[in-house]
Parts: structure tokens; C-alpha cells; sequence
């Protein structure tokens, strides 16, 4: 009995052991999947941005107005529809640069700071915007997923602070 439990314990761990390690992922492969989701962002291309993202996802984005700040929560399928609608508004001038800042990377969950630059034209005026992102990335079923975007947007030109989100 005492063999039989041993054995059952230890295939108990030597299974966590290797479901954990086959779900790892490094930093290399992360900053692919980053390079991979700004690309994508720049060619405006849903399908690979909402493939991207899990079922799951989140999203908490502040947003400076002339009457105080904006909170806004989205699920996947809202992010996804805000992306579309915005970007059939405006022209193809449209430019993406995220500058990663600091990434947090345990190889079953990473955290990705970074500064989002945007700049685009619309009704022949310059729009420049510049986003506080903090990314949260996972693996679901093999792949990295996004899981929760937090954001804090700020005016261009204004400092952007320590994450205090």
C-alpha cells in the first residue's frame, strides 16, 4: 500500500513537473509574440490581433478628456469592435511604436511595460497620443495570450509617470 501511494505521489509531481515545463516560454519567444502583435498593429490586422488575445481578456484603459479622466473597461469582443470602428475613421496615416520598457517573465506569465506611441490624421489634423501600457501574457492551449491590458493615456508632450496601475 505504502509502494503504491509512493508511486502515485510521485507521478503526481513528475506530471506537474512536465505539464509546467512544457508550458514555459522565454523571453525570446515573448518579444516575437510583441513584435508579432505590432506588426500586426500597424497593418491594422485584426485577425491576427484577436487570435491573440484570450477569450478572457480584459481591458482597463484611462483616457484624459477636457472634464477629468475617462476609465474604460472592455471584454475581448468590445476591444476588438473599438479597434475596428476607430480605425475605419482614420486615414492610412496611422503609425504604432511600442517602446517596451520592463518585462517581468516567471516563463508561465510575463508582465510587459511599455510606452505606446500613436500618431494619426484625421479631419487634416495631427493626433499624437502616448499610452502607460501594462501587459499581462499567458499560455492557453500551447499558445501566448494576452489576457489584461491596462492603460493610462496621456496628452503629448505631458511626462509619462511611474506605472501606478
Amino acid at each position: 500500500m505504502i509502494i503504491k501511494r509512493t508511486k502515485f505521489i510521485t507521478g503526481i509531481f513528475v506530471f506537474v513537473f512536465l505539464t509546467n515545463t512544457a508550458f514555459a516560454f522565454s523571453n525570446l519567444e515573448l518579444n516575437e509574440f510583441l513584435n508579432k502583435l505590432d506588426v500586426a498593429t500597424n497593418k491594422r490586422d485584426l485577425g491576427i490581433i484577436a487570435n491573440a488575445l484570450s477569450e478572457r481578456a480584459e481591458f482597463n484603459i484611462e483616457l484624459p478628456t477636457p472634464n477629468g479622466k475617462r476609465d474604460i473597461k472592455l471584454n475581448k469582443e468590445q476591444y476588438i469592435s473599438l479597434l475596428k470602428q476607430g480605425w475605419s475613421v482614420i486615414g492610412p496615416s496611422y503609425k504604432y511604436n511600442r517602446v517596451t520598457e520592463k518585462i517581468k517573465n516567471n516563463s508561465e506569465y510575463a508582465q510587459v511595460i511599455s510606452v505606446v506611441h500613436e500618431e494619426f490624421k484625421t479631419s487634416d489634423q495631427l493626433v499624437k497620443s502616448k499610452t502607460l501600457e501594462i501587459t499581462d501574457i499567458t499560455i492557453e492551449n500551447g499558445n501566448l495570450v494576452i489576457v489584461k491590458i491596462v492603460g493610462q493615456s496621456y496628452i503629448h508632450g505631458e511626462p509619462i509617470p511611474e506605472p501606478s496601475i
